[in-house]
């Protein structure tokens, strides 16, 4: 029995023995063959770029095992040059048998600029440390943060990863307060909501023809901008766009323009000159609010059919005003507490002046409704402190509440003869008007219907008399 157990542990030992000299003799025991244990494999990124290697050496046959060599199979895999901001990788190669070389990550060789212009990819020096997002298209970049970019004067650039940049995105600098000076390509088609909302130290900006939208409170409360110009190649000028930009002194828009949108400009109280031109067909609501040093005449083109509520109120530096022929209304405080207006002319197509649309101007001192106008409506000339003659044509129909109240200088009023209404207080506080002139008959004047004390809201009767066409009626 201890016999049989020697010549089966002797059999075993040969075995083993034999298989590993097989092992031994898989490969030829060249240097660099290692074994699959020990051979580190390439990255995903390395691996997935180089699985289209080819044979090479013109060893295309399976390795020879006759005399109980192998001959190694070599795939090549070939490298990749390190790019400005991309990384490369060395050549490497491989066999079947598990020997190989592992391909080694050279690092990005950064831009380095030499008159502006990058001696590796030959691009134009830009802001290092910008966010970017593929587009939608997959054909283009967004900038879309500053990320670690610490400089003051950021510079975009046209092209990043050989794809162009052509938008700055939503909130892109938002509230980088350090931002002085940004620098835009003409790559650039579109600037997004709040792309500078609150940048307060930004002072210079340069928009290019190439874009062709700037979207809403792109540059709300820019506190430090002093002067822009809005190229031709965008049409509209979005909602609150320069909001608050306080010391914005220079709007210069181009005249392909078509819409001035609500609160575009709203308490730009720093700006100065201001020019609308033909083809803009739309003011907004509060567009020009508080624009208190806006001292140029303003005014409005012909191709003009939309005026906003409060679009100029508080304008208070304003002297002259024209408005087109194809403005239909004027809202709601349009031109409320223009302080310094002195001289109104209104369009032939205006149908309704709204409520308190020309309240507290108090240097008006005189204005002409013109035919065409049907309705004044409530406290529309309200404390014109100013006001002392007043020519209503004969298209009015209603003359509303309080729309004379508190003008104190009113002493020349000529009403047409088309009104059928006048409403409360209408001439309360008119302390210098005591004749009215009305072109009608009396029976006409009679025919109105007026309502109580549409004269005062006091027991004294300030007016004393009506001069109608045919007669006199003392009141």
């Amino acid at each position: 029995m201890m016999k049989l157990k020697k010549i089966l542990i002797l059999t075993l030992s040969w075995v083993m023995i034999g298989a590993m000299g097989i092992g031994f003799a898989a490969c030829d025991g060249e240097t660099d063959s290692v074994s699959s244990n020990s051979l580190m494999q390439p990255s995903n990124d390395i691996s997935s770029s180089l699985e289209d290697g080819n044979t090479v050496g013109g060893n295309s046959m399976q390795g020879d095992l006759s005399g109980g060599e192998h001959v190694h199979n070599w795939i090549i895999r070939e490298g990749k040059e390190a790019g400005c901001i991309e990384d490369g990788y060395t050549q490497s190669q491989y066999c079947e048998c598990g020997a190989g070389t592992l391909a080694e990550p050279i690092p990005a060789l950064g831009h380095d600029y030499v008159n502006d212009v990058c001696v590796h990819c030959k691009g134009d020096f830009y802001s290092e440390g910008l966010v970017f997002t593929l587009n939608e298209d997959k054909d283009s970049y967004s900038v879309t943060g500053r990320g670690t970019c610490t400089d003051s004067n950021i510079v975009i650039p046209g092209v990043y990863n050989n794809l162009p940049v052509t938008m700055i995105g939503k909130k892109a600098f938002y509230s980088c307060k350090q931002l002085t000076n940004i620098e835009i390509p003409n790559s650039i088609m579109f600037i997004g909501d709040n792309a500078f909302d609150s940048c307060g130290g930004l002072t210079d900006i340069e928009i290019p023809n190439s874009v062709t939208a700037i979207g809403k409170e792109a540059f709300y409360y820019c506190e430090g901008l002093v002067e822009i110009t809005i190229p031709s190649s965008v049409t509209v000028i979005s909602e609150y766009l320069f909001y608050s930009c306080l010391n914005l002194k220079k709007v210069t828009i181009g005249n392909t323009t078509t819409e001035i949108k609500e609160g575009a400009f709203y308490q730009c109280q720093a700006l100065e000159e201001f020019s609308f031109f033909e083809g803009l067909t739309t003011i907004g609501e509060k567009a020009f609010y508080y624009c208190s040093s806006l001292r140029s005449d303003i005014k409005i083109p012909n191709s003009v059919t939309t005026l906003g509520e409060r679009a100029f109120e508080n304008c208070s530096s304003v002297k002259n005003l024209v408005i087109g022929d194809n403005v239909t209304e004027l809202g709601y405080y349009v031109f409320g507490e223009c302080e310094s207006l002195t001289s109104v002319s209104i369009g032939t197509g205006c149908e309704t002046i709204g409520k308190m649309a020309f309240f507290g101007c108090a240097n008006l001192k005189s204005i002409d409704i013109p035919t065409g106008v049907l309705m004044i409506e409530d406290s529309a000339f309200c404390y014109c402190s100013e006001l002392t003659t007043v020519k209503i044509s004969d298209t009015v129909t209603t003359i509303g509440g309080a729309v004379f109240m508190h003008c104190k200088k009113l002493s020349n009023l000529i009403i047409g003869k088309g009104v059928t209404y006048i409403g409360w207080y209408t001439f309360e506080n008119c302390l210098s008007l005591s004749s009215i002139t009305f072109t009608g008959t009396v029976a006409e004047w009679d025919a109105i219907k007026k309502s109580n004390e549409w004269t005062s809201n006091s027991d004294t009767l300030l007016v004393k008399e009506i001069v109608c066409s045919d007669n006199i009626i003392m009141i």
